[in-house]
């Protein structure tokens, strides 16, 4: 009889600890992958959009500076869309319709669109304006949104990095920027 409580208990101990476990393993609770989920998402949107208004402003710009500033971010973008497809294909989290990333989408259609309507100068201006916006943008989603959501190391690792390609971009933009104020 003593054998039997004591089997009940050491077998209610495991279930609590498994319990515990999956409590404590992002890649086990519903709410945390559907929470990864959509940071996945806006992140997908955010490098879309960012590859987008690269290939716009190459073919509108005649700057060779813009032009190859503009090429360098659109093989950024899509090298950032590989990696968080394989992101969510090695972690088994997937993408979901956020929100937010609806609405950056239609925010990088308008941004693509005001900037297909422009020529000459104007389009270079504008092209490095909308870089260091939209870097300084996802920087803030990144710290403010993002972070606090994410649950998986790879993707908390992930979003690190983007923040220091988005803080090299805002770099590079500005220094761009100077550079046409004295064209």
């Amino acid at each position: 009889m003593k054998s039997k409580i004591a089997l009940f208990f050491l077998l209610l101990l495991g279930l609590l600890q498994i319990a515990a476990v999956s409590q404590n393993n992002p890649a086990l609770g519903p709410l945390l992958q559907q929470q990864d989920g959509a940071v996945m998402a806006n992140l997908l949107v955010l490098n879309e959009n960012q590859s987008l208004l690269a290939q716009s402003a190459y073919k509108k710009s005649t700057n060779t500076m813009i032009q190859k500033f503009a090429l360098q971010l659109d093989q950024q973008a899509r090298h950032n869309l590989k990696a968080i497809y394989h992101l969510g294909t090695t972690t088994g989290i997937s993408t979901i319709d956020a929100a937010t990333a609806l609405k950056l989408r239609n925010v990088g259609k308008a941004q693509v669109k005001k900037l297909s309507e422009m020529d000459g100068v104007e389009v270079d201006r504008m092209y490095i304006q909308l870089v260091i916006t939209n870097s300084r943008s996802a920087l803030r989603l990144i710290a403010h949104d993002f972070q606090p959501l994410a649950s998986h190391p790879a993707l908390k690792n992930y979003l690190e990095s983007s923040k220091a390609l988005y803080s090299e971009n805002i770099k590079q933009a500005g220094l761009i920027e100077k550079a046409l104020e004295t064209q």
